[in-house]
């Protein structure tokens, strides 16, 4: 079921993607007349992208480790996290295109926590069941 989530986040993520970029890229004076930004818009497009795709995996991991009440760890992910984006967007964004390369980097490091997190807990819950399989068929075969 997992699989089928993710795959379909993974789905949804390039059809944002795309659609984000055509828009930046092609049809920004729907939403503005000023060209310079349409112009801005269209040069970060590539990073808008990219934070697009990641982010609705990262959501699915996050609703997994939601649904598996691993309230803790998510709390401990979501301090750690901001405080990273934070002083990144603070020390080290001197431009509009450093503001969305800190957005794709806060997407990453939470897919790999989000992703970890589940790997590890689906891992460990399958090593259980074998375990428990195992143990109920020898104890058949005597």
């Amino acid at each position: 079921f997992l699989k089928r989530l993710l795959l379909l986040s993974f789905v949804v993520g390039c059809v944002n993607s795309n659609t984000a970029r055509f828009i930046a890229n092609h049809a920004g004076r729907a939403f503005t007349n000023d060209a310079s930004l349409v112009s801005l818009m269209s040069h970060v497009s590539p990073l808008m992208g990219l934070a697009l795709l990641i982010h609705p995996v990262t959501m699915t991991l996050e609703g997994s480790i939601i649904a598996g009440r691993d309230l803790q760890f998510l709390v401990g992910t979501y301090v750690a996290s901001i405080a990273v984006l934070m002083v990144k967007l603070k020390f080290f964004c001197f431009d509009f295109a450093a503001v969305w390369k800190a957005l794709v980097l806060f997407q990453l490091v939470r897919i790999f926590q989000f992703g970890g997190r589940v790997w590890r807990r689906t891992a460990s819950s399958k090593m259980q069941l074998r375990k428990t399989a195992g143990a109920e068929s020898s104890g058949n075969s005597g």
